[in-house]
């Protein structure tokens, strides 16, 4: 993906239970009014999936996305601290 000059800035996480054991995280922005104020773009979720197994990989993405610091949240003990997120408009 390239970069872009504006990122999502993030509402909230929602984290649902897959039929196939494991959970989907999805990411919702909040919507952004244009300059002139005559209109506003609310952007689509981004939705991570992760399998019955990846339960430590799923928080490490959550505590990554919303910044919470330490080593058990982060699943760093796992070896699964993952990069800091950072959306890019498309």
């Amino acid at each position: 993906m390239a970069k872009q000059e504006a990122k999502h800035e993030l509402h909230h996480l929602e984290i649902h239970p897959a039929e196939n054991g494991g959970h989907t995280v999805e990411h919702h922005f909040k919507m952004k009014h244009s300059k002139s104020g005559a209109f506003i773009t609310h952007p689509d979720p981004e939705r991570y999936s992760f399998g019955p197994e990846e339960g430590h990989k799923m928080l490490a993405h959550t505590a990554n996305t919303l910044g919470i610091q330490g080593e058990d949240a982060a699943g760093e003990e796992e070896g699964l601290r993952e990069e800091p997120f950072v959306h890019e408009e498309e």
